[in-house]
């Protein structure tokens, strides 16, 4: 537009050579003020316009919106919905001014007219005002849950998924760009998208013409697709979505998008729904395993989780020695996805050897020796499932596997700990070759502050490695290094559980050291009588009698005779039924009562 309809003072500033196109906050005064005051109609159009070029240098963002432009400029588009050129200029104007700016965004958000109407400018048959009103809502919800939020609540999603199927390919683009928006980190929103048969709608846009276009749906699937659900399933099957997704992976030049689109792959992979509809194309994944190195972490990854089914197992299992070479690179992602894909294969027993022939284990103490918690577990994992055949535990611990579950006692994650505190209770209980080498390598100065130190909303965590204790002192010919460093209090903690499994590996322990008269003490010190009286009378027959025979050993020697009351001594005689009694532990508990 012609700026000779403007006053000369405003022409000057609008045509004269401004270095880096940055403007001084008083000329930018001047022009709102004259926009607010005394502007025509079009003046309005002309000003508009400037401001909104302006607003595309982020130097001038701050002082336009000092000087209050983010306010003028909506009052006069609500003043004047129904001008086609305002509409198109203001609306421009408003998102340039937000664009990747929280104040100017933030002053939007106080008027959430100025939103409402953006939505509304949506299904305009202007396509120029289309597009900035997409933009507008891209720029309005950049980088804010609160503004995302308000946006979503206010209804723009549903009308921006209809626009993209827009005749118009910038309008899509910039629909796109709003929902990556909308949708990021998003779930009601990105159902909303996918509700409203999102998914062939994108996949439409993936392999567009357009640059703008295609990289934008590729972007906008990236961020939906973590939150597919079921019902969706006979979507992807309508539109042929995987052997299109896994077609564009290949012939996609731009490796950033490839990346997106691979990793969009192992998302739905890790859909169990979703899973046998990419079982057809698993000799493809393999190949692009080798053939695509740029979106190796995610092919594999994806191989990972197909690795679940149980319908791709032979498959992966005929293939695996492949994906071995990779076991040398130093991305984890690779690494987890052989550990993912061992541990799932050595849940079916007749693969263990030949798992254990490619150097499962070895590849997996390697693994535990690694900064990564993730390989941690899927390590552990793997060592878990080879370890159900009693044979592979004798081969575990020949091979090293003890060592490192001690070192990895040391790990700060939860899951990794939990994990690690089975393996080692399944490996000392077959075993006094594993007890051993677990208490002469310092396993106890690493495992007892589990017991000493953690706060009781850890209990999963406290009770693991007390069973590991009760493990241990089933298994070892000395129990003093196991107890001395507050191992009794361990076992306690087991029997004094909810849980009969518990409660009766921590008393078979107990049933074992309480025959020692310093043992006793450090039990007494931890009040072990209490749980043991408590389960003595309860409905539990093997827990009453392994019960009964902990307290026989007890009060069977008067230095802890005392520790049970005659009254509790005579409630826990009457509890006990007739079938119980017959064993030897009641018959001696009655005889040493009587």
């Amino acid at each position: 537009m012609a700026t000779s309809d403007l006053p000369q003072e405003l022409q000057q500033i609008i045509k004269r050579d401004v270095p880096l196109n940055l403007y001084e906050p008083l000329e930018l005064n001047k022009i709102l003020t004259f926009l607010q005051t005394q502007a025509t109609q079009t003046q309005k159009h002309i000003l508009l316009e400037n401001i909104g070029d302006f607003a595309r240098q982020e130097g001038n963002r701050t002082p336009l919106g000092d000087n209050q432009a983010v306010e003028i400029i909506s009052q006069i588009l609500l003043s004047n919905k129904e001008d086609l050129i305002i509409q198109r200029f203001a609306t421009r104007a408003l998102a340039n001014l937000c664009y990747e700016h929280v104040e100017n965004r933030d002053k939007v958000h106080k008027n959430l007219e100025i939103i409402k109407f953006s939505i509304t400018l949506l299904s305009s048959t202007n396509e120029a005002i289309r597009m900035v009103a997409a933009g507008s809502l891209t720029n309005f919800s950049f980088e804010s849950e609160e503004a995302q939020k308000a946006v979503v609540n206010l209804g723009a999603v549903e009308p921006l998924v209809s626009l993209l199927n827009d005749q118009v390919n910038n309008v899509k683009a910039m629909v796109c760009s709003a929902l990556i928006n909308l949708t990021k980190n998003n779930e009601s929103s990105s159902k909303i998208v996918l509700a409203n048969n999102g998914i062939e709608l994108i996949t439409q846009l993936l392999n567009h013409e357009q640059d703008n276009v295609r990289s934008a749906a590729i972007n906008l699937l990236g961020e939906i697709i973590g939150f597919v659900y079921e019902s969706l399933k006979e979507n992807f099957i309508k539109v042929d979505f995987f052997n299109k997704i896994i077609e564009f992976i290949k012939t996609e030049e731009e490796t950033e998008l490839r990346e997106i689109l691979a990793h969009s792959l192992q998302k739905m992979a890790g859909k169990d729904f979703l899973r046998p509809l990419l079982q057809p194309f698993l000799n493809q994944i393999f190949d692009m395993v080798h053939q695509y190195s740029d979106v190796r972490n995610f092919t594999m990854y994806t191989l990972g989780y197909l690795s679940i089914e149980d319908s791709n197992t032979d498959f992966i299992f005929s293939r695996i020695q492949e994906l071995l070479q990779y076991s040398k690179q130093t991305e984890f992602q690779q690494l987890i996805s052989i550990a993912m894909m061992f541990g799932n294969l050595a849940r079916t027993t007749s693969y263990c050897k030949r798992l254990i022939e490619l150097g499962a284990i070895d590849l997996c103490i390697e693994f535990l020796k690694m900064p990564d918690s993730r390989l941690h577990q899927y390590a552990l994992g793997t060592l878990r499932n080879l370890a159900i055949l009693e044979d592979n535990k004798h081969i575990l611990i020949e091979r090293g596997v003890m060592r490192a579950l001690i070192s990895t006692l040391r790990s700060l994650n939860g899951h990794v700990l939990f994990a690690n505190f089975g393996l080692l209770r399944h490996l000392i209980s077959i075993t006094e070759t594993a007890a051993e080498i677990f208490t002469s390598n310092g396993g106890m100065d690493l495992l007892c502050p589990f017991l000493t130190e953690l706060q009781d909303e850890h209990y999963r965590l406290i009770y693991e490695s007390s069973r590991v204790i009760a493990a241990l002192v089933l298994k070892v010919l000395n129990v003093e290094p196991v107890l001395s460093q507050g191992g009794d209090r361990g076992l306690v903690k087991l029997i004094d559980s909810k849980y009969d499994l518990l409660q009766t590996e921590g008393l078979q322990a107990i049933l074992k050291i309480s025959t020692n008269e310093i043992f006793r003490g450090k039990l007494a010190n931890n009040k072990v009588q209490e749980p043991l009286i408590k389960l003595a009378l309860s409905e539990n027959v093997e827990i009453v009698n392994l019960a009964l025979g902990c307290i026989n050993n007890f009060i069977k020697n008067n230095d802890c005779k005392s520790l049970f009351p005659t009254e509790k001594i005579i409630e826990i005689k009457h509890s006990i039924k007739p079938k119980n009694i017959q064993t030897n532990f009641a018959k001696e508990f009655n005889e040493l009562t009587n």
